[in-house]
């Protein structure tokens, strides 16, 4: 049959979510996303943020973001992996990603040396979610089904921070 109008907005949302994230080098502008799938930009904006939660430009950012951490993490400088993942310049990406990172890309890139984190685990209706913050901001935010497996997948990605559980600040 006729898929529903559900399953066609969740299509539609799947193909600007693969052109956003095959073209992070240049401006993202709702007009031209809302060329790619046929849509207004304001009618994409809405039925974009109505499945996803969040905005077109939001999610570019966090996927450029999860690419830049994949790129650091692979032991690519810094320098190479902003322009890599699509930032126009090192002084554009230093003064984001302390607050999204919650450290500076160097910092990251070395396991969170000398960062202290804390986190707590809570219960969402997905499952376990995870948030871990330092000072400068939330590092961390997973969904899992178990706080050992959310645990140790912080632990591996910030294998050089202090680490410790605090459900009474962050719960």
């Amino acid at each position: 049959g006729e898929p529903s109008l559900l399953e066609t907005q969740v299509e539609l949302v799947q193909r600007a979510c693969r052109y956003i994230e095959t073209h992070l080098e240049g401006p993202l502008t709702l007009s031209a996303l809302g060329e790619q799938v046929h849509l207004s930009p304001y009618h994409l904006q809405r039925v974009f943020k109505r499945i996803m939660g969040i905005t077109p430009r939001q999610y570019a950012e966090a996927y450029r973001l999860g690419q830049l951490k994949t790129q650091l993490k692979d032991g690519e400088s810094v320098t190479s992996a902003l322009y890599e993942v699509g930032y126009s310049s090192s002084s554009r990406l230093y003064e984001r990603t302390p607050v999204q990172l919650g450290m500076t890309p160097t910092v990251y890139r070395h396991g969170g040396k000398g960062m202290s984190i804390n986190y707590t685990v809570v219960n969402c209706p997905l499952g376990r979610l995870l948030v871990a913050a330092t000072a400068k901001g939330v590092c961390a935010v997973s969904l899992g089904d178990s706080d050992t497996t959310l645990e140790s997948a912080l632990v591996s990605e910030y294998p050089a921070a202090q680490i410790q559980r605090d459900d009474h600040q962050l719960g």
